[in-house]
């Protein structure tokens, strides 16, 4: 039942994964062909964070549930004497763990990447010119708002 648990959090994991490279490549594609506003992506950046959230949850409850599994395991392994599940899913982690190319996981590397391709739709479909202008007003009216005060 706790090995069912698991194999259903690994795979919402690889689904909710999937979602995302869908909705960032719908929304890359749509605002480039389209010419859309920038605010898509920083949109995008905001549903990014919030699968990234689910998937930490997640991650926790799996970890939970592995612990949980190891605490039964090791109470039932003396009456059967054979190895369990989890003792081999530890020593798999624990090999892969060894055998990393980087130190960034799996998720930090899928994630930053999803963010680089919003940060990137961002930043091209931005009219930068008109944002500066923007910016530079906005800086004058607060920067006129304490003299209209003292001028009443």
């Amino acid at each position: 039942m706790i090995q069912d648990k698991i194999d259903r959090i690994g795979d919402f994991r690889f689904r909710l994964r999937g979602w995302i490279v869908t909705l960032v490549t719908v929304v890359a594609t749509a605002a480039f062909s389209a010419k859309l506003t920038s605010l898509v992506f920083l949109l995008g950046v905001i549903a990014i964070c919030g699968f990234q959230r689910m998937e930490i949850l997640q991650s926790r409850w799996e970890h939970a549930l592995i612990n949980r599994a190891a605490i039964l395991e090791g109470e039932l392994q003396p009456l059967f004497g054979a190895p369990g599940t989890v003792s081999m899913f530890r020593l798999a982690r624990n090999a892969a763990r060894q055998r990393a190319l980087t130190s960034f996981s799996d998720s930090q590397i899928f994630y930053g990447l999803m963010y680089l391709v919003a940060i990137y739709g961002f930043a091209t479909t931005t009219d930068w010119h008109c944002t500066f202008q923007m910016i530079q007003r906005g800086i004058a009216w607060v920067a006129a708002q304490p003299a209209a005060y003292l001028a009443n």
